[in-house]
């Protein structure tokens, strides 16, 4: 008998599989031989005793307040004995959530700290300001000394202040990073990405830049980078530190997690940040690489993970049952 998981998403199938995560997902459920359903949480839900988990995409939380409603329907489903996976609970963490936990784990990260004012800045410099948990390199500046923080707190207040309220625009700086220069031998500043499914790790990017912003739209996107980033997905797969990398996404308490990192010179990492939500080659503004072996590979570990999820399920709900129709002999005896 096939699996059956139950995915909850803010859209449907057709647009469900634009994005390449998604997308490789299904791939995998299908390679894996697993039935999946996908459904509107604000919808009244399907019979729930024909599904084994449920999978809940991250992807638009905000699409007619898909958040509320998929957190809603989890819960019933965790009443109905499923197994919920990649949950909405968190599901768009902060810079700060993961450096805090970092910090907290032993795992190497830059300084940090919250400010609303500039006077309350107290890390050495220099330093990267930014709006905390806005990605893609967006309200981000370096800088040196505390007169070039105060001017670019001062500017991007400016910039808040002109812009047009009912716009996604420029947001409040309000998070400030210590920087820590990666910058290799040819005087490029690198960064890797990884996805993590458990105990599996999927190298997936190397990015370079010839700025300290290490993005996808700052990104030298020549053909040595695209040959290093082949290398580094397909070829090195074993050489990344496997004990560093795990500990890094345990500490996040996710067990599906893309990680940004650096390797120093003298081969230590130094983590950036944790995405619930992975940007990945092919996706809409990154389509310079299309979709690569790492990508499928995301998909098939995803699916052996729920496969693992599920069969862990059953089995703790087996032993909990036979403990259950034990206890009246126990009891009997005792009398």
């Amino acid at each position: 008998m096939s699996l059956h998981i139950l995915i909850f998403s803010a859209y449907k199938e057709e647009n469900f599989q634009i994005r390449v995560d998604n997308r490789t997902l299904l791939w995998g459920l299908d390679k894996a031989n697993i039935e999946w359903t996908i459904h509107h949480p604000w919808r009244p839900l399907p019979d729930l005793s024909k599904f084994d988990a449920v999978f809940s995409s991250l992807y638009a939380p905000l699409y007619k307040n898909f958040v509320f409603y998929c957190k809603r329907a989890e819960a019933e489903c965790r009443k109905a004995g499923l197994p919920i996976i990649q949950s909405i609970e968190n599901h768009h963490p902060e810079h700060s959530f993961y450096l805090e936990k970092w910090k907290a784990a032993g795992v190497p990260c830059a300084n940090s700290q919250h400010f609303a004012r500039f006077e309350q800045i107290k890390l050495n410099y220099p330093m990267i300001l930014r709006k905390d948990g806005k990605h893609m390199g967006q309200d981000m500046y370096y800088v040196t000394t505390p007169e070039e923080a105060k001017a670019a707190i001062e500017k991007q207040t400016a910039l808040v202040a002109e812009a047009d309220p009912t716009q996604r625009g420029p947001e409040m700086l309000d998070f400030a990073i210590e920087f820590v220069d990666t910058k290799n031998e040819d005087d490029f500043y690198e960064k890797w990405r990884c996805y993590v499914v458990n105990d599996t790790i999927i190298p997936a990017h190397y990015l370079r830049s010839r700025t300290k912003f290490v993005n996808y739209k700052d990104a030298v996107l020549d053909a040595g980078t695209c040959a290093a980033d082949s290398q580094y997905s397909i070829e090195h797969t074993q050489e990344v530190d496997r004990d560093m990398i795990l500990k890094a996404a345990r500490a996040t308490g996710f067990d599906i997690i893309t990680l940004d990192y650096s390797v120093q010179r003298d081969g230590t990492y130094i983590f950036w940040e944790g995405n619930r939500l992975r940007g990945t080659a092919g996706d809409q503004r990154i389509k310079w690489l299309g979709i690569r072996p790492p990508d499928v590979q995301y998909g098939d570990a995803a699916a052996h993970y729920i496969q693992q999820r599920i069969e862990e399920h059953k089995a703790q709900s087996s032993s909990t049952a036979q403990k259950a129709s034990k206890e009246p002999e126990l009891i009997h005896n005792a009398q």
